[in-house]
């Protein structure tokens, strides 16, 4: 540092894009935003939300893995019908989410909860699909 403060800049002139003093959000709010924006890249981005509708799960509980690859047809059709999203982004995106409870090993009762389970699986899927129409992700 001791030698680069005694050599003058290439350039001295130009346009500046932004100065520090006009900045009115942290580089730690920055990182936030941007850990946001690029969180369904990473494997763990729909973990709390299968555990907010599936539960923790119990040892000799269905998988939610089989029960929705079961059903698959049916949820992929119903959210085309209703978004007007495309069959491939759709299909795609529960794919996805069924290798995500099959790595995470989710499961839930088979009980009368599963009509819940069921409701809250499409809703949640529905505002996905609907979320990524807008904005262009999930």
């Amino acid at each position: 540092m001791e030698e680069a403060k005694t050599i003058r800049p290439k350039v001295s002139r130009g346009r500046r894009i932004s100065e520090a003093r006009k900045l009115r959000r942290t580089l730690s709010r920055y990182y936030m935003e941007r850990r946001k924006l690029y969180a369904e890249d990473f494997p763990d981005f729909y973990d709390a939300d299968l555990r907010a509708i599936f539960g923790n799960g119990q040892p000799n509980w269905e998988s939610a893995a089989r029960a929705m690859r079961k059903n698959r047809r049916a949820l992929v059709t119903s959210i085309v019908r209703w978004t007007g999203q495309h069959k491939y982004a759709v299909d795609m995106l529960v794919r996805k989410l069924i290798d995500r409870c099959q790595e995470t090993r989710a499961n839930y009762t088979a009980s009368a909860a599963s009509a819940r389970t069921s409701f809250e699986l499409a809703a949640y899927l529905a505002s996905m699909v609907t979320n990524h129409l807008h904005t262009g992700r999930f």
